[in-house]
């Protein structure tokens, strides 16, 4: 090899050398030492940012929902899915008639069903 491939190569098995010569992070405190410094314990309430639901509201929650629980009843349909009116409706009489269904009944060989 090259003399400036062997200081290339050196200077590459070095590098993680390096890391050990920096200096350790702050140890810390032992745990049974009762002189060691601690932070103070912080508190912070759950209820912190609660906004209460009745706030740029007037009527309270229950009363809200049986506002809209009476609008949603007043309606057409059910709960407006359904037409209210009879020209709505669909128009059923260009649908076939249904089968005769003793006719149906009769052709069905049932001499088997002895057998369950």
């Amino acid at each position: 090899m090259t003399q400036l491939r062997w200081i290339a190569v050196s200077l590459i098995a070095a590098f993680p050398l390096a890391a050990l010569a920096q200096p350790s992070p702050q140890q810390p405190a032992d745990p049974l030492d009762p002189k060691a410094p601690v932070t103070a314990p912080g508190y912070v309430s759950a209820f912190a940012g609660y906004v209460p639901a009745t706030v740029g509201t007037q009527a309270s929650p229950d009363k809200a929902w049986r506002a809209a629980n009476d609008n949603v009843a007043k309606s057409a349909g059910h709960a407006g899915h359904a037409p209210a009116n009879e020209a709505a409706q669909v128009d059923h009489s260009k649908h076939s008639p249904a089968p005769d269904a003793s006719k149906k009944a009769d052709s069905v060989d049932h001499s088997k069903h002895s057998e369950h």
